[in-house]
């Protein structure tokens, strides 16, 4: 049995949500195991399959998928939805939660709000990140919207910031990382040790039942072995009356005759039968 059945067959027991999955060690497993897409596949559905990612999880799982080259799997956390809550985080600089917050809504379908949001915030926004807006839209299949497409050209026309967004981005994110990553390894380290402290928990709470059920069963078989015992015994000890017993319900039935015929009795020599007329009229 492969590990993606092993969760779901843990999920359908009676105790599954006892105590929650660790999901740093299981997100490694499945990608060594099952590979970045399946790994995905299940990660996105944790009612399913039991696996809840945490922030650590969520940092180590992006981090391991970018670095492998796995860029499309990466995208797949509803990326648009994350972007935009991205932006509204008060403690990313406001030009760049702007721009991450118009990528949100061009890869949610979110165009009333983009054309209002562009309006709103024309000079805070980069050259590179509308140009990648326009690319988003010709991808996005069946959904491309020609008016939304003509108002990112007006934008780009009269976008005033040519510096690299990506750049800017990468040297945000490696300061961020560099001062929030002994904070998330510290709450990490607290939640495994709470994680830890809950297992054995519930691993005593579950033996605990266990050895119960176990003395119900002994003493139930004890019982019955003393049943069976004074049932023997009461027997032996009334064996007489429960013979006169049978012995009074017995019903005695009349032998069958299997002796010779009885002769028939002899015929009178001097018996003299009448004689049978036939009357005249």
């Amino acid at each position: 049995m492969d590990l993606v059945d092993k969760l779901v067959k843990l999920r359908k027991q009676k105790h599954s949500t006892s105590v929650p999955l660790l999901p740093n060690i299981l997100v490694k497993q499945l990608l060594d195991l099952s590979g970045p897409q399946d790994a995905v596949a299940v990660l996105r559905n944790p009612l399913q399959y039991g696996i809840f990612i945490d922030q650590f999880t969520g940092c180590h799982l992006m981090d391991l998928l970018l670095h492998n080259g796995n860029i499309k799997e990466a995208a797949q956390k509803v990326l648009g939805e994350t972007l935009i809550k991205l932006g509204l985080s008060p403690s990313l600089d406001k030009e760049l939660a702007k721009n991450i917050t118009l990528l949100g809504l061009i890869m949610s379908d979110s165009y009333a709000e983009a054309e209002q949001f562009i309006a709103q915030n024309e000079q805070s926004l980069y050259k590179d990140v509308v140009q990648l807006g326009q690319k988003l839209i010709e991808s996005l299949e069946g959904r491309s919207n020609p008016e939304f497409k003509a108002l990112l050209d007006a934008a780009l026309a009269k976008c005033a910031k040519s510096d690299s967004f990506d750049e800017i981005l990468d040297k945000r994110v490696k300061l961020s990382a560099s001062s929030f990553e002994p904070q998330l390894i510290s709450e990490y380290d607290k939640s495994f040790k709470a994680w830890q402290a809950n297992f054995q928990r519930a691993v005593d709470d579950q033996m605990k039942v266990l050895e119960t059920n176990q003395r119900i069963e002994n003493i139930e078989s004890t019982l019955s072995a003393m049943e069976a015992r004074r049932q023997n015994l009461w027997f032996f000890e009334n064996k007489e009356d429960i013979d006169i017993q049978i012995f009074k319900k017995k019903v005695f039935y009349p032998k069958r005759w299997f002796g010779k015929k009885k002769k028939p009795k002899a015929v009178d020599a001097f018996y003299v039968p009448p004689t049978i007329t036939r009357g005249h009229n």
